[in-house]
Parts: structure tokens; C-alpha cells; sequence
């Protein structure tokens, strides 16, 4: 899952971005190229992470390695849980924030906004983003049913 926004000022926002491999990467690379207005690079205004997926955080890995130093990222906004949300039964989730982390960490320059709560509001060049829901508001059984994104 991933969305692609030109804003109008010619940056871009991204949502999520897909899984971590080359076919996804290479897509999320090939329409910022394609649609990028501004002399240079593509530059991304911010990038959401709605929740700790792979369908959703996956593709951030594999566009680090690939193309941390083909585009500029101004943002990273997202609300991460801990460990011993992420965790549970599931030891593949035991180190997830701090690889989400050291791919953010590839974009040198980038901000990082990592706790964003229900009701903050963020905009840039004519959008607008407001959290509806984070894991803070309850428990979470279903992660896809607790995080929104509007704008």
C-alpha cells in the first residue's frame, strides 16, 4: 500500500510505499522522476508511516539503499509503538522501530516527526494532514483498522 501526492509547489508526499523489494522501490523512484517538476532532484516534502506493516514500511528500506542520495527528503512523520505493542507473540517485530529508523536516518537532513498524536495537524504547500487514530487511543488487535491519514 502507498500513495504518491505532487503538492503544488511540485514536492512530494508520500504514504506508506509498499513491501521492501526492488519492484516497489523502483516504482515509488520511477514516479517521482516522471513527475517531478522542479530543476534537480525529487524532493519529498514529508513521508507518513501509518503503521508498522511490512505492506506499509517495507518499501522505505529498500528505497534507503537504492536512492537515499537521488532524492531529498525534507520529513518523516509516524507514530510508532513500542516493542511491547509491536512485539507480542510475533519476534519478528522485535527490532522493526529501529530499522524504520536507520532507513530514515539513510535521507541525510531529513526530520524526523515521530510522534505524531491523534488530532495533530500538519500542512504544507496547500495540504493539510490530520491524525485520527494512533495506537495510544487503545489497545490495538488490527493495526489496518487504528491508523488514518487525512488531507
Amino acid at each position: 500500500m502507498g500513495y504518491i501526492l505532487r503538492l503544488t509547489d511540485g514536492t512530494f508526499v508520500i504514504v506508506d510505499g509498499g513491501y521492501s523489494d526492488p519492484v516497489d522501490s523502483a516504482n515509488i523512484y520511477s514516479i517521482l522522476t516522471q513527475n517531478n517538476v522542479l530543476a534537480g532532484k525529487p524532493v519529498i516534502r514529508a513521508w507518513f508511516l501509518t503503521h508498522a506493516h511490512p505492506d506499509h514500511y517495507g518499501a522505505l528500506f529498500k528505497f534507503a539503499q537504492q536512492h537515499s542520495a537521488d532524492v531529498t527528503v525534507k520529513g518523516f512523520y509516524y507514530n510508532l509503538p513500542g516493542n511491547d505493542i509491536l512485539v507480542g507473540t510475533d519476534k519478528s517485530y522485535e527490532s522493526i522501530g529501529y530499522k524504520i529508523t536507520e532507513a530514515m536516518m539513510q535521507f541525510h537532513g531529513a526530520q524526523l516527526y515521530g510522534k505524531m498524536h491523534t488530532g495533530m495537524t500538519v500542512g504544507f504547500a496547500g495540504a493539510t494532514a490530520t491524525v485520527l487514530y494512533t495506537h495510544e487511543e487503545g489497545t490495538m488487535s488490527y493495526y489496518n483498522s487504528r491508523f488514518s491519514w487525512a488531507g
